[in-house]
């Protein structure tokens, strides 16, 4: 597990080029720090099992940012696998691309966004809202 924190840890500039590319499409989403664990978490364990899940012993994705003491209202989370670094372009255009995926990144109740790549080719997206 180390490993994997370690690796990943040098990947984050294909997250922050994630976020710009999200911003593109919905440009109210705000980078949180917070919602970075959760979808870090799910990242490293998918990298871990070789499988693309949303599943996870940690808990799905409410209970992961729960976690971190961020207290939603609203939450959700897209994963992907198959891009590596420097294809955030065609990992963003994969999740627009997918209706469940579409709805995730344009719903105007979200205001918070957390990613993670790890692995080579897995990314997760966090997407949340505080309660009032």
């Amino acid at each position: 597990m180390v490993a994997i924190k370690l690796f990943c840890a040098f990947l984050i500039i294909a997250s922050v080029t994630l976020v710009t590319v999200v911003d593109a499409f919905n440009p109210q989403l705000i980078l949180q720090l917070v919602n970075d664990e959760p979808a870090q978490t799910q990242t490293n364990y998918m990298v871990m099992t070789q499988t693309l899940t949303h599943d996870n012993p940690a808990g799905g994705v409410g209970r992961r940012v729960l976690n971190t003491g961020y207290i939603y209202s609203f939450v959700a989370e897209n994963v992907a696998v198959g891009y590596s670094t420097n294809q955030e372009v065609g990992v963003m255009n994969l999740w627009m691309n997918s209706p469940r995926h579409r709805e995730n990144i344009l719903n105007p109740v979200f205001t918070n966004l957390g990613v993670a790549f790890c692995g080579g080719t897995y990314w997760t997206q966090v997407f949340a809202s505080p309660r009032e």
